[in-house]
């Protein structure tokens, strides 16, 4: 009797929160939803499983640097929250925690890319839900939610250890609890996003005086101070570990003071440096290439025919605050972006168009709003076209052809075969190990080295132990040109006569790297 009673209960208690979910997305127990769902679930995994048989997974130098900084936090000397430190929000890397204490999850780097994974599936929802409210149409949401999962580089970048895909399933949950008018749901889901990227923070104010105009002050205030908790958190973690609430903005790991490192010369940084003109055309020519031309351009349409037929404010407008966030960033905030067509024809965070992929997914179908019963059969053909497109562009091996993804192969050439060749090195009786952050960290998840036997710059004491007598600490150092290890070593005279260089590597695309084992 007991054993049915508890069954019961356990049966309630699902019940329960089946309907409390919901009731909070006010689904109605819908089944065009719970299609969407399983849609965006399956296409998740299928295109993680494709990546992870391919072994592309930590081609991105971030990826690795995510993924290792979640590792740090339950592998270490010196364990804990610290290891979380001063530039990169810590909710991507407190989801992987969870995770990566497991070492098959850490190798694969599945530890960091299933939280991606969930952003990805939750966005892809929140997606539909948001056109077919805006627009009043399933089919077109149906063809919002098939243009967001139809493109193959969001595919690829939800599948790794990135923060992208997080911070695109946070921001549209808040944009829809917006268009609800329910500001504490939106406060929480913009909470999220100002703890995994910096664009939560600059989204916060648009969010606040959308509430206020549509809600009046009490709802904007109740979301401000819900989701501006999260930026209250980082200062605070910066204070209290730094001695700088702004250590994230103005310290030596800050973009401006890595881009004043590589910077020569007393001209513009980079294309769009300073000129927000400049910067709009490179930062839209990438959504181009990343998201699809005809889709951006049908956007800026369906845009327009919204707003004539609405002759209103719609929250699903608030989707374009990414495109005024990037450029922004581009003209003023040390980040550039680079496209192979154009100067320096090269590749270099053109993954951050994803973040407009919201906007054009919605509103390319907001382009047929107005054609009736002509809405089913102009979406299908536009998603039909799109498909193809990225089918076509594969098989050619244009240059448009998933460019985030060859922006991660291409930029990863040397670094890997570098990493590569270390992590051999280092199972080569390494037990103690010295060395700095980066992207060489790889060669630990390749060599299967945990944390536990490194000292590096999140170890403040034992750092600074090692700077004065690495030979009492380590029997291996690695160093690169530029980074601390470099700059301690060079304060040590006695150095080489303790160490002997067992690799040394330099290639035109990386600096000059080298490890060292203690003479014995």
């Amino acid at each position: 009797m007991s054993e049915v009673t508890g069954e019961t209960q356990r049966r309630r208690e699902k019940q329960s929160l089946f309907r409390f979910f919901s009731a909070s997305l006010r689904l109605r127990g819908e089944k065009t939803v719970w299609i969407a769902l399983a849609a965006c679930v399956f296409v998740s995994v299928t295109a993680c499983l494709l990546v992870q048989q391919s072994g592309t997974a930590l081609y991105f130098g971030d990826a690795v640097s995510h993924l290792n900084i979640g590792r740090k936090i339950v592998d270490n000397k010196t364990p804990g929250w610290e290891q979380l430190g001063t530039v990169w929000l810590p909710l991507p890397h407190l989801l992987t925690a969870l995770l990566v204490w497991s070492d098959p999850l850490w190798q694969s780097g599945l530890a960091g890319a299933i939280p991606g994974m969930c952003g990805f599936v939750a966005g892809g929802v929140f997606l539909f839900l948001i056109v077919r409210r805006d627009l009043e149409s399933s089919a077109l949401a149906a063809a919002a939610l098939a243009l967001y999962l139809v493109n193959l580089n969001l595919l690829y970048l939800q599948a790794t250890p990135m923060t992208e895909p997080q911070m695109i399933g946070a921001f549209l949950g808040a944009v829809y609890f917006a268009g609800q008018g329910r500001a504490i749901p939106a406060g929480l889901f913009l909470l999220a996003g100002t703890l995994i990227r910096y664009d939560g923070w600059f989204y916060l104010p648009f969010f606040a005086a959308y509430f206020y105009r549509r809600h009046g002050w009490r709802r904007a205030a109740q979301f401000a101070c819900v989701a501006g908790i999260g930026p209250l958190l980082w200062l605070l973690h910066n204070q209290l570990l730094y001695d700088n609430a702004l250590e994230w903005y103005n310290g030596p790991y800050a973009p401006a003071a890595i881009e004043a490192r590589n910077s020569h010369g007393a001209g513009p940084k980079h294309p769009g440096d300073h000129n927000l003109w400049i910067a709009l055309l490179y930062y839209w020519k990438s959504v181009r290439l990343v998201v699809g031309n005809v889709p951006s351009w049908l956007a800026v349409a369906g845009t327009a025919v919204l707003a004539w037929r609405k002759r209103a404010f719609s929250p699903i407008f608030l989707l374009w605050l990414p495109l005024i966030f990037y450029t922004a960033s581009v003209a003023y905030g040390s980040v550039p972006v680079f496209v192979p067509q154009w100067y320096p024809f090269s590749f270099y965070n053109t993954r951050y168009a994803l973040a407009t992929l919201p906007a054009v997914a919605a509103l390319a179908p907001a382009a047929f709003y107005t054609l009736g019963i002509w809405q089913k059969r102009s979406a299908a053909v536009l998603v039909l076209f799109v498909a193809a497109g990225w089918a076509i562009g594969i098989s050619r091996a244009r240059a448009d052809a998933v460019v985030v993804f060859r922006e991660a192969q291409e930029n990863s050439m040397d670094r890997r075969y570098a990493v590569a060749l270390l992590a051999k090195e280092l199972q080569r009786g390494c037990q103690e190990i010295w060395m700095g952050g980066g992207d060489w960290t790889g060669a630990l998840i390749e060599s299967d080295i945990p944390f536990a036997r490194v000292v590096h710059e999140g170890n403040r004491q034992l750092w600074k132990m090692a700077q004065v007598h690495p030979e009492s600490l380590v029997d291996c150092v690695i160093e690169q040109e530029g980074d601390g290890v470099h700059e301690a070593i060079a304060r040590l005279p006695q150095f080489a006569r303790s160490f002997h260089i067992a690799l040394d590597l330099s290639s035109p695309g990386e600096a000059r790297l080298r490890l060292w084992r203690r003479i014995k």
